[in-house]
């Protein structure tokens, strides 16, 4: 599994994906009113990528 082949516990990578999802959750979301974010190459990345796990 790719826990074994990138030397990282199951649940630290669980753990991660949690919280890069509620992440993206926060991003995504667009309150009324709410100016458009600038975002950083770093953020941008997470709505790319987690956009497609949808």
């Amino acid at each position: 599994m790719k826990d074994r082949e990138v030397g990282i516990h199951v649940e630290h990578l669980e753990q991660w994906w949690k919280g890069l999802n509620d992440w993206y959750v926060r991003l995504s979301k667009k309150t009324i009113g709410q100016a458009t974010k600038m975002l950083t190459k770093r953020l941008t990345w997470v709505l790319q990528h987690c956009r497609q796990m949808e």
